[in-house]
């Protein structure tokens, strides 16, 4: 066999053991990221705490275990996984990066309470939360979420009257309106500013009747058009990017008698202008 023989069959045997290399390997995993909420536990003085929000993979959400039966197999391995003590997460406030949280551990109650410490120059306290994950993080930059001014305060107070007013509250009740929550931000892609808020009227003490309103409104030149409408008691948590595909999802907390939960909001696709909630999960109270 000549030389040019030689060399044509050796690379034959070499693209034939390549094809079947490649055709022997299973395509990699999805990678999976993990969200947790990060805020100060009720009733101390500025402890931090992450409480479990859902994993996303390939554009989809997923409830995790939750902390009610931390015996349980499922709950073991997420905690082993996710939860062990020296862990640590990037911390997200209004979507962009704002320090880390390491896990020190579940404390010794009966429902375990993962502390974090936080490193970073947020102040997390009351009704101020964030978002911490594994996830990487593609957005750079400071973070346009902060405390609205004066005059958005006044055009968020009277959006708020006319949609109480819409939704049939009589007049005499538009007076008392009390404002729980407001935020500005810009929630991407858009490149508008945002009111996000929170509103309620009570009437009867209270456990009596009462009308509450959340909304996301985004400034359209002139004033701030309502996206989204919805007469509960959601309180804004944060908003992050967390399918990695550039645009942010809107998270809120929502608190009730019996428990608490999350739900999570994204723009509609046949209109960037409505919201529409995609995922609802976490929070039980044990």
């Amino acid at each position: 066999m000549d030389g040019k023989r030689l060399v044509l069959v050796a690379l034959v045997a070499v693209a034939a053991s390549t094809v079947s290399l490649a055709l022997s390997q299973k395509p990699a995993p999805p990678q999976e990221s993990v969200w947790f909420v990060i805020l100060e536990e009720f009733g101390t003085n500025g402890k931090l705490v992450l409480d479990r929000l859902a994993t996303a993979s390939e554009g989809k959400l997923s409830k995790v275990p939750d902390n009610c039966s931390p015996d349980d197999p499922s709950s073991k391995q997420f905690s082993a996984q996710y939860l062990n003590a020296g862990h640590s997460y990037s911390v997200i406030f209004g979507g962009r990066a704002a320090g880390s949280a390491v896990v020190r551990g579940p404390d010794n109650y009966d429902v375990p309470v993962i502390a974090v410490d936080y490193r970073g120059s947020i102040r997390i306290r009351g009704q101020v939360m964030g978002l911490a994950t594994n996830a990487i993080l593609r957005h750079t930059g400071t973070s346009s979420r902060q405390a609205p001014t004066a005059a958005e305060q006044q055009a968020a107070s009277k959006l708020a009257e006319k949609l109480f007013a819409e939704s049939g509250v009589p007049s005499d009740l538009l007076a008392k309106i009390r404002v729980r929550n407001l935020t500005h931000t810009i929630l991407l892609p858009s490149k508008s500013p945002s009111l996000i808020g929170s509103f309620s009227i009570e009437t009867g003490g209270q456990r009596g009747p009462h009308h509450k309103l959340f909304f996301i409104a985004t400034f359209n030149r002139t004033d701030y058009a309502p996206e989204l409408v919805v007469s509960d008691g959601a309180n804004f948590v944060d908003q992050g990017d967390l399918f990695g595909d550039g645009e942010e999802e809107v998270i809120v907390l929502e608190q009730g008698y019996e428990g608490y939960g999350y739900r999570i909001y994204r723009r509609t696709r046949n209109d960037a202008s409505r919201w529409a909630p995609i995922f609802e999960g976490g929070g039980p109270v044990c």
